[in-house]
């Protein structure tokens, strides 16, 4: 939004300043009207005393015809730069937004990686607590197990919960839980 502002400005600003340079022209034109007016009465004024004033007018005349050449030149390197300056103007301005975004991403890369880093933190914590808790689980059966009355309906081991919940436990800090299919009945 602000690139199309600053754009609208910059061309606003161009606009002012091609119509003040018009305005210019035109005053000189019509000051090279008037000055060629006088000129030429004059000139007839002179030569209705019989002077022969040819070649002065033909040197006149070829200096009025460059002294508009070089004003149209000057207007159109003028011109010219205002327009360079106008672009310049421009690329500063999205140079400017252009590192301005740069910073603000570089800082949300810098956020998201320490975010990730804590995340594998807590997930080696709980992998680590969860394994405690399982291994602890597992010496609570054993114990349980051990003062209890011998069963004879106790279910198959691999069916008995304490080894599914012992086989869930993780293998290394950064591997996923593998948890084993058990045969449905």
């Amino acid at each position: 939004m602000d690139l199309l502002q600053d754009s609208s400005h910059t061309m606003w600003g161009l606009n002012v300043r091609l119509k003040d340079f018009m305005e210019q022209v035109s005053r000189l034109q019509e000051a090279n009207r008037q000055l060629e007016a006088q000129i030429a009465d004059w000139g007839a004024r002179i030569s209705s005393r019989g002077h022969n004033w040819t070649q002065q007018e033909q040197i006149a005349k070829e200096l009025r015809s460059q002294i508009c050449e070089l004003l149209m030149e000057n207007a159109q390197l003028a011109l010219q730069s205002n327009n360079m300056k106008s672009r310049a103007a421009e690329i500063q301005t999205r140079c400017e937004m252009e590192e301005r975004n740069t910073r603000r991403l570089e800082q949300q890369v810098a956020q998201l990686r320490e975010a990730k880093r804590r995340a594998d933190v807590r997930g080696v914590t709980l992998q680590d607590e969860c394994h405690r808790a399982m291994t602890q689980l597992h010496h609570m059966d054993q114990e349980f197990q051990a003062r209890a009355p011998p069963r004879k309906l106790l279910p198959p081991p691999q069916e008995n919960i304490f080894w599914f919940l012992l086989s869930v436990t993780p293998t290394s800090s950064t591997s996923p839980p593998s948890i084993p299919l058990i045969p449905a009945d």
